[in-house]
């Protein structure tokens, strides 16, 4: 897919005044190579998905599965943290909290994809 180089990630956060090296996590909330083509980018990053969204990727079923994971996204190996089981509610969603300040949670939405999750940050506002 073409994009712009300053349209990456790294561009971005360096335009926003962030040193892209403190990065230190990244939260999918799935791996088509729209969403993941930048975490190259990152290689010393933890990288937080649920597990039917690897899963997916690393055993493609469907033709659209094998189309839409670009395996070239994940050649630097990327140091998988795997999320599967929902133990909270957000709101009336079943919830998977992650390790984080403020309180965050994947939110699976499978769909889109086979792990498909939103994301929901709890922000003290409602």
């Amino acid at each position: 897919m073409p994009y712009a180089p300053e349209e990456t990630s790294v561009r971005q956060l360096k335009q926003l005044g962030i040193n892209p090296g403190d990065v230190k996590h990244i939260v999918m909330t799935h791996l088509h190579f729209d969403h993941a083509g930048g975490l190259v980018d990152f290689p010393w990053t933890q990288v937080h998905l649920h597990k039917k969204e690897l899963d997916a990727k690393n055993k493609p079923k469907t033709w659209l599965e094998r189309f839409a994971y670009d395996q070239a996204d994940f050649t630097h190996h990327p140091n998988w943290v795997i999320y599967e089981l929902c133990t909270e509610k957000w709101f009336e969603f079943d919830a998977i909290p992650l390790p984080f300040e403020p309180k965050m949670y994947l939110i699976p939405l499978f769909g889109h994809t086979s792990g498909h999750c939103g994301v929901a940050i709890q922000d003290g506002l409602g």
